[in-house]
C-alpha cells in the first residue's frame, strides 16, 4: 500500500492526467489497479515504469496502451460530434481504429496473463523454459484442433510454426495487433481460460470486439461508401447489413433506416461506454483479482517491488518500449485512397418512407 494517497489525476502521465476523469465512471478499475500496483513499480522519482521485471513491466504497459487508444478512440468520438465527419475529417474512422486496437491489445493480454499464470513452478519462481513449453502445448492444442481443416503437410508446418512464433511475439518487441490469417488462433487459445474466469463477461467481450472489427475491417480493407445522411445525421448500416449496402449505392427508405441502421452518433457513444464497462470488468477479474488472490502472483510482485534487479536484456518476455497504436489510424500516417469514391451517401427524404 501507498504511505499517501496517489490517484491518476494528480500522479499521472500528463495523458492520465488529462483523460482518465472522462471514463473514470465506467472504468474505475483502471485507476485501482495503478494505484495498487503500477504506481509502486515506477522508476524513482519518475512517471516511468521500470523495466528489470519484464512479466510485470509487460503486464503494465499492456495496461497503459489499452487505455491510451480507448481514450484515443474517445478523443476522435468528441471530435466527430463537434465537427462532424468528412472526406478530410475522418474521425469516425479514427474512433473504430483506435477502439478496436483497445480491444484487440485486450485479448494479447489475456493470452500473456494465461501463459503467465502458467509460468511459476512450485517454489513460485519464474521458469522462461517452462513459459516456452507453455506456449508450445498451447500451439499443438491449436494445430489438433484445425488439422481436419489443413490439406497439405507444408499448410500444416506453416500454421505449427505461426501460431508458436504468434505466442511468443506477443510477449517481445514486436507485438501484432492483429490475428493471425485464415485462423482465429488466439480466440481457440484462451477460450478455456476466459470461459473459466466468466462465460457473460467472455460473451459480451467478444459481442463487442467482433462488432467493432466488422467496422474495422470495412475501414481498412474495404473503404467503400457505407455512410448514408439522413437530416444532417449520419447512419451506418448494422454489421448484419453491411454486405448489402456497402456494394452499391441504394436509396434507402425510412423503415429500412429504422431497422437496418445505426446513427453513427449513438453508436460511437454506446461502443464507448460498453467498452469501458467491459474492460472495467476483465480489470477486476484478470488483473485486480489475479493480483489480490494468487498466492504466487503476489509474492512475486511484493519480491519484485522490495528487490530490483538488472534488466534482462535476454529474455524472451522483454517487453516493448513504446505504446501500442494502430499505424494505419489517419492522425498517425494520413490515408491515401487512390480511384475510390468517398461520398456520403444522401437520402431522399422526398421519396423515403418515413413510417417508423
Amino acid at each position: 500500500m501507498n504511505d499517501e494517497e496517489v490517484n491518476l489525476l494528480k500522479d499521472g502521465d500528463d495523458f492520465e492526467k488529462v483523460h482518465y476523469s472522462k471514463v473514470e465512471k465506467y472504468f474505475p478499475n483502471y485507476e485501482l489497479f495503478w494505484e495498487k500496483y503500477i504506481y509502486n513499480y515506477r522508476e524513482e522519482g519518475s512517471i516511468q515504469i521500470r523495466e528489470d521485471v519484464p512479466e510485470l513491466t509487460l503486464i503494465f504497459r499492456y495496461s497503459y496502451s489499452i487505455f491510451f487508444n480507448l481514450m484515443k478512440a474517445n478523443l476522435f468520438r468528441d471530435k466527430f460530434e463537434e465537427q462532424g465527419y468528412s472526406f478530410e475529417n475522418r474521425y469516425f474512422d479514427d474512433f473504430i481504429i483506435y477502439l478496436s486496437a483497445s480491444l484487440e491489445l485486450t485479448e494479447k493480454l489475456l493470452l500473456f496473463l494465461y501463459i503467465f499464470e502458467n509460468s511459476f513452478n512450485e517454489k513460485g519462481n519464474i521458469e522462461e523454459n517452462k513459459i516456452e513449453k507453455f506456449a508450445e502445448d498451447l500451439a499443438q492444442n491449436i494445430i489438433i484442433k484445425i488439422e481436419e481443416k489443413i490439406s497439405t503437410k507444408e499448410l500444416y508446418k506453416g500454421i505449427k510454426e505461426n501460431t508458436l512464433r504468434f505466442l511468443l511475439q506477443c510477449n517481445r518487441n514486436s507485438v501484432p495487433i492483429g490475428n493471425l490469417d485464415n485462423v482465429n488462433q488466439l480466440t481457440t487459445i484462451i477460450d478455456p481460460f476466459l470461459v473459466s474466469k466468466g462465460k457473460k463477461l467472455k460473451k459480451d467481450f467478444y459481442r463487442l470486439k467482433n462488432e467493432v472489427t466488422t467496422y474495422r475491417n470495412l475501414i481498412v480493407h474495404e473503404v467503400k461508401n457505407f455512410l448514408y445522411r439522413n437530416n444532417n445525421e449520419l447512419y451506418i448500416p448494422k454489421p448484419d447489413k453491411l454486405k448489402v449496402y456497402s456494394k452499391t449505392k441504394q436509396k434507402i427508405t425510412g423503415k429500412e433506416l429504422y431497422n437496418e441502421f445505426y446513427s453513427v452518433k449513438k453508436l460511437t457513444k454506446s461502443q464507448f461506454l460498453v467498452s469501458s464497462s467491459v474492460l472495467n470488468r476483465i480489470w477486476q477479474v484478470f488483473l485486480i483479482d489475479l493480483f489480490e488472490r494468487n498466492e504466487k502472483v503476489k509474492n512475486f510482485y511484493e519480491l519484485s517491488i522490495k528487490t530490483k534487479k538488472e534488466v534482462n536484456k535476454e529474455s524472451i518476455y522483454q517487453p516493448f518500449r513504446t505504446i501500442i497504436a494502430p499505424y494505419y489510424a489517419s492522425d498517425v500516417v494520413p490515408f491515401i485512397i487512390e480511384g475510390v469514391s468517398y461520398s456520403i451517401n444522401e437520402i431522399d427524404n422526398k421519396k423515403s418512407d418515413k413510417k417508423r
